[in-house]
């Protein structure tokens, strides 16, 4: 069943990855997340989630700092494809390069961790539907 976000009638779902190399921060962000009507997929690292297929994914949500390639890289690698899925990062400590990718709009939105779940579900379901209504 597919809820919709806070104060907005319109449901949304669809795949997103997560990111992150905190298997507790996967696996509560993904429960999360499938408990409002979206399926999730979860990856260890920036790395793993490249070598799939981006297109079948809604959004990308992803951890800033991280072993390997950060969630600052990733967004970079995913947004130099043409038809990307949105970005969203989230970070206890935000860069300056993270910030910078939101002041330009590159990414859907940056998140201070820990997570509010409402403004979670907000930002993800915005994310997708202002993808969808870009390429439809």
């Amino acid at each position: 069943m597919m809820r919709t976000a806070p104060g907005d009638p319109t449901p949304v779902g669809g795949l997103v990855a997560i990111v992150d190399d905190e298997q507790l921060v996967r696996s509560a962000t993904s429960s999360l997340l499938r408990s409002l009507g979206f399926e999730c997929r979860m990856f260890d690292s920036a790395e793993a989630l490249l070598a799939q297929d981006l297109c079948s994914f809604a959004c990308v949500l992803s951890d800033i700092q991280m072993p390997g390639m950060s969630g600052v890289g990733l967004a970079q690698r995913i947004v130099e494809r043409s038809d990307h899925p949105p970005v969203v990062l989230m970070s206890a400590y935000p860069n300056e390069q993270a910030l910078d990718l939101r002041d330009r709009r590159v990414i859907a939105a940056l998140l201070d961790k820990p997570v509010d779940s409402d403004l979670l579900h907000l930002t993800i379901a915005d994310a997708v539907r202002n993808a969808r209504t870009s390429a439809g």
